[in-house]
């Protein structure tokens, strides 16, 4: 595991770049990286990741039904 960045990250950011290079999987990315962070006591880390997370759940994975078609 490497160890977490102890800068804050910008949310929106963090979550438009995992979009782009993880695609469908960058909720589970977010979520593996907030994990290492707590499993190494990086508890602000943890905490943005999961910020980051939900971000991505509500952005990405909401449903629209007017976009499909």
């Amino acid at each position: 595991m490497e160890p977490c960045d102890t800068k804050p990250i910008p949310i929106d950011r963090a979550a438009v770049v995992l979009i782009r290079r993880f695609g469908d999987d960058c909720a589970v990315v977010a979520w593996q990286r907030a994990k290492t962070c707590m499993a190494l006591g990086e508890h602000r880390a943890a905490a943005e990741w999961q910020l980051v997370l939900r971000r991505l759940l509500n952005v990405y994975f909401v449903h629209r039904p007017h976009i499909l078609h």
